[in-house]
């Protein structure tokens, strides 16, 4: 053991620089205290003001075979003359014990996919899922790495009046149990609360000014002048003098010594003079419940680095005063010590120190300051990381503020620091500490906006690190769960080397959140249809370390706002949402961690100035991240009124983010655009096609009455999608085709068209809900020869079997799902469309009726069946002036188990001819008005159905004049793939002409008329004359004719009408003998011309003429037909010549030749 004894009134115990340490608290107690003279940069003066004024004795303890080495110092206390002991000379009377640095801070690299196994748990005590090994590689070791070694630390005790003389001995100086431990009041022990004075509760934040921000600021140091206060002014020295006195000294016998010492150093050398300075320096750094740097004279461990604890006045040391060999080495010439060291544990009842462990829960510390930390808590610092280590300026200042800051607002109760082992020792520290802040606590505070630290564990040997986890309060951005971030420093031995690791992670400790449709405090619409969010990955495997999301947000550490990344990608992480109905759906997305930094201000205050500001750049920038693939699940779009009125297939959803005013966290989801399909549409029309949609608010928190979304309006297309029943008219009946653009889905409705905002006011306005291609008939537009419905709120609520509104929706059933199609009471109106009139003869609704019905069995065995109803009633149709046509009813019926019937029930007078075409109306008697009711044939095919009748006239003949094959026909065409429903009447066919004789004349002919509802589409006609003669001579028969007509057909495509006008001349002649050679001839020539339109006149397109020959031969059984045939072409009047025409032989070879080779 080593002993000194030091009069000097230098305290060589602070663990930092004491100029610069008192410095710091001038400027901190100088922020209120006006002055007049500046304080000496130097801090000379200050010393000495502060200085202990009476006997104090400086003694390193040193121990070389268990490395024991304590600096410790005695106030009040002088060594005795034998210089074996101390005794007491004043009060009061404090023990110093210094150590050497206890902490050593190294540089860590970043770890990748060799992490460790995760030991964190989420706060249900479950251990945490989804924490799959990353493919991050480790950072790449430099060395030397970088190290900070920590201050000197400290234990004060306070000696009690009863001791006057303790011995300098290594068994007196180490036993510390019988004194008194001195404690900042900010340490006290768990659950306990420290009293304050006045002083205490009226002292500012302590604020930590260093030197540069002097000299680069320009701060105001001027301090007041007090009266009659004692100071020890040095004497002025002469440095040379000083340095020679030294040599002197050490060269000297101990009398020689205190000779040199009395006559060259007066320690009496004082002045009392009126000193400017500060009233009560040192003792105003004691006031103040707020952080602030450990007084000198209190207990002060720098441990870990930059980061000073102590422990409360309970806590004792124990520890070794002797020697202690090794056991198993007693008795032999081998020495080998146990390292010294101190150990801390707390006294019991008794006053004795606990070794049982049952005190353990009191073994607590407490953080009371960091040198780089700010005694306001809002002022958290802006992290210093000039490279990578366990602890940074901001973890500090959360440590510090959330263990021992007893004015943070609302009550809060600072934390204390759990100790599973604390010991000090000349090598450094061994720790084991952790210190636990619920999250509740600190918003329940207003605190985390500023605080947000909810775990620090740290583990240390020998002063070095091996183990530190911080633990950070945030949220998952843009569902808002809570989540914590950790940050793992690890030591790992790698390749010959055992440097630190850090990594982080983030654990989910609300797995599951609840989700109101509407905002609790202004119940507006949030636009999402998720009751619950639903978290399966608890935790990430390691991530990349942090880099800020948002760049230009005002806070951009990259740690408070970031998207986990794994292996260079967004870490996916697996969710689980329900509907409001309760459907379970799966996906995975990417989301962003926020700390509570950003969420909340520094006064506590949800900071919606910079969730505003982060939301609009999430939907603006990553729009691609966050569109979701939900694989085509099942959900409900909005709460549903009946069962899967509101549900769909969802193949994308993109979310959004927006601040919920009065709702933590500040932020919420938006589904702003979902990817669907309509599975009715789908059916009806046998397309699938995924239409975007957004959510409707269908205010479901208002009372019925209260509501303004009277249709039940719970989505809006973005954009629309078009209903086309012109290749499914087999699905609505084939007359009508009631096309719309789907634009809304409705509860009551399903899928509608036309304008929202009406369908939401139970307004039906056909003319904006039909698009251009629905039509009757193929051509009368639906939208309108419809009328508007401008109240049918007891249709959309139930009230009423028959609705105005076309609503288009599945349902389902315990045995079937069903797509259905209903329109049961629309009413008709008169419109004009020019070449068109229709014309209702009621006005009363339910002439127009739709109903179709598909169903799809659950039981696989059963096919899947369509059901249709429809008909339109009572209505006439007038085409371009030329007929007019009325019926009864138009309908289409089909369904399980029974035939399909196409029923067109015309009235009493169904057909007139109008205009020109007058005088076929006498054929008209000749129709039934029934004729079509149960038609002699009908033909369905997928293309359409014809519906034909025709009527057989017997021969009428009235002396020499004879009219036979007298018939007459009509037919109704209806197509399914939206053409125009056709009318054909006929009188004869032109295969089929009636004959006329009158004696030996003759002749015959045939009249057919077609139009559809766009007008005529063809009318043609023929007549023929002539003559035959036959003559039977019993062996030998035989007859001829010649007979010569006319040929008459005009026919419209597309709008374009063509003509057709034919002459020809015919001779037939037979002859046969015995009946057993037959030898007949036919003879044709005709003269066609082709009429057309050419520059918008009607003209001859071409003339051509054609003769043919037809010779027969039949001998018994065998029969021979020669033909003959040829045709000559002439231009018409005003059609363009050919090429033929135009080049000539000569000028064609000449233009070849010139492009020879």
């Amino acid at each position: 053991m080593k002993k000194s004894a030091r009069n000097t009134p230098k305290d060589q115990t602070q663990p930092q620089d004491k100029t610069r340490r008192l410095l710091l608290k001038m400027m901190g107690l100088g922020a209120g205290i006006t002055a007049a003279k500046p304080l000496p940069l130097s801090g000379k003066g200050l010393e000495e003001m502060s200085a202990w004024l009476g006997d104090e004795v400086n003694i390193t303890l040193f121990r070389p075979d268990d490395l024991l080495e304590l600096e410790l110092k005695f106030t009040g206390f002088q060594k005795t003359p034998d210089s074996r002991g101390l005794r007491k000379t004043g009060s009061p009377n404090f023990l110093y014990v210094v150590f050497h640095p206890q902490s050593l801070v190294e540089q860590a690299f970043e770890e990748g996919s060799a992490a460790g196994e995760m030991n964190f748990t989420n706060k249900n005590d479950a251990s945490v899922k989804g924490n799959e090994k990353a493919s991050l590689s480790n950072e790449v070791m430099s060395f030397p790495a970088k190290t900070y070694l920590s201050g000197r630390s400290r234990l004060v005790f306070e000696i009690p009046a009863n001791i006057n003389s303790i011995p300098l001995t290594a068994a007196a100086l180490l036993d510390w149990d019988r004194y008194k431990p001195v404690i900042n009041r900010r340490a006290p022990a768990p659950k306990t609360t420290p009293v304050f004075n006045v002083d205490d509760i009226n002292s500012g934040d302590f604020k930590n000014i260093l030197i540069k921000d002097i000299k680069e600021n320009g701060i105001n140091i001027e301090t007041k002048p007090v009266n009659n206060i004692r100071t020890n002014n040095p004497v002025n020295n002469d440095t040379l003098r000083r340095v020679q006195l030294n040599r002197n000294v050490r060269a000297a016998t101990r009398d020689e010594q205190k000779v040199i010492e009395n006559r060259e150093l007066p320690p009496a050398a004082v002045r009392v003079t009126e000193q400017p300075g500060i009233k009560a320096t040192i003792e105003k750094l004691r006031y103040g419940r707020t952080p602030r740097p450990v007084d000198a004279d209190e207990t002060s461990i720098e441990m870990p680095y930059r980061l000073f604890i102590s422990p409360h006045e309970y806590a004792v040391w124990y520890h070794e005063h002797q020697l202690k060999l090794r056991e198993d080495l007693q008795g032999t010439v081998l020495k080998t010590f146990e390292l010294w060291h101190s150990r801390m544990t707390c006294k019991n009842c008794d006053d004795l120190k606990d070794h049982s462990g049952a005190l353990n829960a009191m073994k607590t510390v407490r953080a009371l300051w960091a040198t780089d930390i700010s005694g306001n808590y809002k002022e958290k610092p802006t992290r210093s990381n000039t490279f990578k280590t366990a602890l940074y300026n901001d973890d500090r200042h959360c440590i510090v503020h959330e263990s021992s800051n007893w004015a943070l607002p609302n009550n809060f109760v600072p934390q204390p620091v759990q100790v599973t082992n604390l010991m000090l020792s000349t090598l450094g520290a061994w720790l084991d500490a952790e210190m636990l802040v619920k999250r509740d606590s600190l918003e329940k505070s207003g605190l985390l906006g500023s605080l947000n630290l909810l775990k620090w564990k740290h583990i240390a040997t020998l002063a070095r690190d091996h183990y530190v986890e911080v633990v950070y309060a945030g949220n998952m951005f843009p569902f808002g769960h809570e989540a914590s971030l950790v940050r793992i420093t690890e030591r790992k031995p790698q390749q010959g080397y055992a440097v630190n690791r850090q990594r982080y992670f983030i654990v989910i400790n609300e797995e599951e959140k609840k989700f109101n449709p509407y905002n609790s405090q202004n119940g507006s619409f949030n636009s999402f249809h998720f009751s619950t969010i639903r978290f399966v990955t608890t935790a990430t495997p390691t991530i990349e370390p942090p880099h800020a999301f948002f760049a230009g947000l005002d806070d951009h550490q990259d740690d408070h706002q970031f998207i986990p990344v794994v292996s260079g990608k967004p870490f996916l992480f697996k969710l689980i949402g329900f509907d409001l109905d309760g459907n379970e759906t799966d996906f995975e997305m990417p989301l962003v961690f926020i700390t509570t930094d950003i969420c909340y201000t520094t006064e506590g205050a949800l900071n919606y100035t910079r969730l505003d500001a982060l939301s609009k750049y999430y939907n603006k920038n990553i729009a691609g991240m966050c569109s979701v693939n939900f694989r085509n699940q099942n959900m409900a779009l909005a709460r549903s009124s009946t069962a899967g009125d509101t549900h769909f297939q969802v193949n994308t959803i993109l979310f959004n983010a927006h601040t919920t005013q009065g709702e933590k966290p500040g932020f919420g989801p938006v589904c702003k655009e979902l990817e669907i399909f309509i599975s009715a549409v789908e059916n009806i029309t046998g397309k699938r096609t995924a239409q975007k949609v957004s959510l409707v608010d269908d205010e479901m928190n208002k009372a019925e009455s209260a509501r303004k979304n009277k249709g039940k309006v719970f989505a809006k297309l973005i954009g629309s999608q078009a209903v086309n029943f012109n290749g499914s008219g087999n699905k609505t009946g084939g007359s009508l085709s009631p096309n719309f653009s789907i634009t809304g889905l409705s509860k009551s409705l399903g899928a509608i068209g036309g304008d929202v905002d009406k369908a939401m006011n139970a307004y039906f306005d056909p003319s904006s809900f039909f698009d251009s291609g629905a039509k009757l008939f193929g051509v009368i537009e639906l939208g309108k020869i419809i009328k508007v419905a401008s109240n049918a709120v007891a249709a959309i609520n139930g009230e009423s079997i028959q609705s105005p509104f076309p609503a288009l929706k599945n349902t389902e059933t315990k045995d079937a799902h069903i797509t259905q199609y209903s329109w049961t009471a629309a009413s008709l109106q008169p419109f004009d469309f020019g070449f068109v009139k229709f014309k209702p003869e009621s006005g009363a609704a339910g002439k127009v009726q739709v109903e179709t019905k598909l169903y799809r069995y659950k039981d696989p065995s059963k096919q899947n069946a369509l059901v249709v109803q429809s008909h339109i009633d009572d209505f006439a149709v007038e085409v371009a002036g030329i007929a007019a046509i009325r019926f009864k009813r138009v309908g289409f019926n089909t369904g399980i188990g029974s035939k399909t019937d196409f029923t067109v029930d015309m009235a009493d007078q169904p057909f007139r001819f109008l205009g020109a075409l007058t005088f076929v109306n006498d054929l008209q008697r000749y129709i039934p008005a029934d004729g079509f009711s149960d038609p002699p044939y009908l033909d369905i095919t997928t293309s359409g159905i014809r519906a034909g009748y025709t009527l057989g006239l017997p021969d009428i003949q009235l002396g020499i004049f004879t009219l036979r094959n007298i018939n007459l026909g009509a037919e109704v065409r209806l197509p399914f793939d939206g053409s125009p429903l056709s009318l054909r009447f006929n009188f004869c066919e032109k295969q089929q002409p009636f004959n006329l004789t009158v004696s030996a004349l003759g002749g015959g002919g045939f009249f057919a008329v077609e139009f559809d509802m766009k007008g005529l589409r063809s009318l043609e006609a023929a007549l023929e004359f002539g003559a035959s003669v036959s003559l039977n001579l019993g062996v030998a028969s035989g007859s001829v004719s010649i007979m010569g007509g006319i040929y008459f057909k005009m026919s419209v495509t597309d709008g374009v009408n063509s003509y057709e006008l034919q002459g020809y001349v015919r001779v037939n002649g037979a002859l046969s003998v015995l009946g057993l050679i037959t030898v007949s001839v036919e003879f044709l020539l005709t003269l066609t011309a082709e009429l057309t339109k050419v520059a918008g006149e009607d003209k001859v397109a071409r003339v051509w003429g054609e003769a043919s020959l037809k010779v027969k031969i039949e001998i018994f059984m065998f029969s021979k037909t020669v033909s003959m045939k040829v045709q000559k072409e002439f231009a018409g009047a005003g059609a363009d010549p050919t090429f033929t025409m135009m080049i000539s032989d000569r000028d064609w070879e000449q233009y070849c030749d010139s492009f020879a080779a």
